[in-house]
């Protein structure tokens, strides 16, 4: 009732200036208000209408710790099923300041929503193109080794979508290739799970292990 109230009187817009104008405090503020806005699938529109997405970039890539957690849990909503926004979000370097974020930042949660984003950006195969070159396999991989639980996993499955085209295996070391098969290895993934939904077939693996021997 309270996200309705606000929308209703016209929050989005001012929640939006502040994001361009306050302290960081006060943007971070208005961010997680944001999120909680978004949380609203039917809000979205208008928070993309009203201009939020460059300011929420220029807070992933500029703002505090607190910040950029709450912007890249806002961008990862605002893409969720709109290629136009994801496209847009492409455009403005999100990945880019999504991996910035992932090696900079010192908080679990943190480093969670943006592996969270980059799960789902990974999901487009421009994209991936993107967090390679943008040196995004290595933060993944150390998320996948020392990260939280709920963080490991999707920055296995993150590098799973990244490594499930022929190409893409071509882009990558061979050091971040055969790093990434035996970390899915030792945790105990297998092969047959990512094949059933698309994410790791299983010639790939075969082949990346066979050039390990």
């Amino acid at each position: 009732e309270n996200i309705d109230q606000i929308v209703s009187l016209g929050g989005i817009a001012p929640l939006i200036a502040l994001l361009r104008e306050d302290d960081d405090e006060g943007k971070t503020a208005a961010a997680a208000t944001l999120r909680e806005i978004a949380s609203l699938e039917t809000y979205r529109a208008d928070i993309t209408k009203k201009g939020g997405i460059v300011p929420l970039i220029a807070l992933l890539r500029d703002g505090s710790t607190e910040g950029k957690s709450e912007a890249a849990e806002v961008l990862h909503m605002l893409a969720f099923g709109n290629p136009s926004n994801e496209a847009l979000m492409m455009k403005l370097g999100v990945v880019a300041s999504l991996i910035a974020w992932l090696r900079e930042s010192c908080d679990d949660e943190g480093k969670t929503n943006a592996v969270k984003a980059l799960l789902f950006f990974s999901l487009n195969q421009d994209n991936q193109d993107e967090i390679i070159q943008k040196d995004g396999v290595a933060p993944l991989l150390a998320m996948m080794h020392e990260g939280s639980g709920e963080g490991c996993f999707m920055a296995t499955l993150a590098l799973a979508n990244i490594s499930k085209n022929v190409a893409n295996k071509d882009k990558l070391a061979g050091s971040d290739m055969e790093d990434m098969i035996a970390t899915i290895m030792e945790h105990n993934v297998d092969a047959d799970q990512f094949e059933t939904v698309g994410l790791f077939p299983r010639t790939i693996m075969a082949a990346s292990l066979e050039e390990m021997e």
